[in-house]
């Protein structure tokens, strides 16, 4: 039904099928929160992130997108990004390139103590349906807040 309701012929559904074979991306995201019990408030925390991709074993990544009507060769992008959904926040954005796999480190901060369910999202701007977005979730502490009485005075000495 699928087939027809396309309505390729025969050479145009084995091109579809050689370039999903071939070509489209199957990428496996891992990651965990590092120091999870030591999270402050507008400090620095980090995720470790592991992106494999799936290959046989003698077969070499193949980044270059099959955009047959673009102008010029395309290069896969990826972009490593974390959000807070409930105060629309953009925590964290890095782009990377994968090839057979990619081990990262990302930076983010929460900006208020409490708890904060947040996504890591993996995203691609050359596939449609490769996008990744588990959640998780951090609890931070309150930070050191700096007086400004006591800022004032360091700086006179």
């Amino acid at each position: 039904k699928l087939v027809k309701r396309l309505g390729l012929d025969n050479n145009q559904l084995a091109d579809a099928a050689r370039f999903v074979n071939e070509n489209y991306p199957n990428i496996t995201l891992e990651f965990d929160v590092e120091d999870k019990e030591s999270i402050t408030a507008g400090a620095p925390s980090y995720l470790s992130i592991t992106l494999d991709r799936e290959l046989e074993e003698d077969e070499e990544p193949h980044t270059q997108v099959h955009a047959p009507f673009f102008p010029v060769e395309k290069t896969e992008n990826w972009w490593l990004v974390v959000v807070e959904d409930s105060t629309r926040s953009l925590l964290a954005i890095k782009r990377v390139t994968v090839g057979r796999q990619l081990k990262t480190r990302l930076e983010y901060v929460v900006p208020t103590p409490g708890k904060h369910e947040l996504k890591l999202c993996l995203m691609c701007d050359s596939y449609l349906g490769v996008d990744q977005v588990p959640e998780f979730e951090v609890t931070a502490a309150e930070g050191m807040d700096v007086d400004d009485d006591e800022e004032e005075e360091g700086d006179d000495e």
